[in-house]
């Protein structure tokens, strides 16, 4: 549903909302702070190839090394500007206004209304591997877009791509969202123009007005399938989703699913709201707690 033509909704096609990577690598124009010093991410960024230095644990994270709990007030070191639409479309900022727990910071995509694409991006630390799960908590308000509205991807290099030799342009990739009110997730081939997509949606809507806890399982490696990387497969609040509905979706119409390649390594992440189509009614999402590993993290 990145393009146009998508079901439920019309608006710009992906090409119209900020091209990736458009901020580079060492950018961080438009992404907004709020107070606090030093960084809660993990690892730093090593300008001589591009990676990221070992993983670091972080207080807040119960020792996992790749978790982000925003509690220095400030985006994370090692994230960097993905996309960031004009300014009246929102901001992504850190911000002491909705906490999970209720003290201290989350990440704060404020007010985002038209077609709203504010993210960052984080390159994962060398050999990831090819299965990853995640977790982060969300709170939403006051609606539930129609409009595909994800909020978390990870990437990939094809089979026989070096891991660091390729752009995004050129990366498989996962994805998180919601659509139509309900939670989504997709498989994409690299964008332009990142279709066909495998598409699954849920029958279960977005939560309104309280914190939720969303989990992710990306199983490129796949041993039940030796020729693709699995769907990817999610859970609310500890209960998995089911996908009533699965289709691609491509442009023009009419495209084969596409082929899942396997995965060697995940590098590269993207972290925010990126909507596809017009949000009509300013909303609001705050991320928090944000947790990534090879194993299931959970929501305790």
């Amino acid at each position: 549903m990145t393009g146009s033509a998508g079901v439920g909704g019309a608006g710009p096609s992906e090409g119209a909302g900020g091209a990736l990577g458009s901020a580079g690598a060492g950018g961080g124009g438009g992404v907004t702070s709020a107070g606090g010093s030093g960084a809660t991410g993990a690892g730093g960024t090593n300008a001589a190839d591009g990676g990221v230095d070992a993983a670091m644990p972080v207080a807040g994270c119960n020792g996992r090394p790749l978790c982000w709990d925003f509690e220095d007030g400030k985006i994370p070191q090692g994230f960097t500007t993905w996309r960031d639409t004009p300014a009246s479309t929102g901001v992504l900022l850190v911000d002491s206004t909705k906490p999970y727990g209720g003290s201290g910071y989350s990440l704060h995509a404020k007010d985002l209304v038209g077609g709203p694409q504010h993210t960052l991006k984080y390159v994962l630390p060398a050999s990831f591997g090819p299965v990853m799960w995640g977790r982060l908590r969300m709170y939403t308000t006051p609606t539930r877009p129609d409009a595909h509205a994800g909020f978390f991807n990870a990437r990939y290099p094809k089979p026989g791509q070096p891991d660091n030799s390729v752009t995004e342009n050129q990366l498989d990739w996962y994805e998180v969202a919601s659509y139509t009110q309900s939670y989504m997730s997709i498989f994409h081939p690299p964008w332009p123009p990142g279709f066909p997509e495998d598409v699954q949606v849920s029958d279960t809507k977005l939560v309104l007005d309280q914190w939720t806890c969303i989990e992710w399982f990306f199983d490129g490696k796949n041993d039940a399938d030796p020729t693709q990387a699995a769907l990817p497969r999610m859970w609310l609040d500890g209960q998995e989703l089911a996908w009533p509905m699965h289709f691609t979706y491509s442009e023009p119409a009419g495209a084969p699913a596409p082929f899942r390649d396997k995965v060697r390594n995940f590098t590269v992440i993207e972290l925010g709201i990126v909507t596809w189509q017009n949000v009509p009614t300013a909303t609001s999402w705050w991320i928090d707690d944000v947790a990534l590993g090879t194993e299931r993290i959970g929501c305790n």
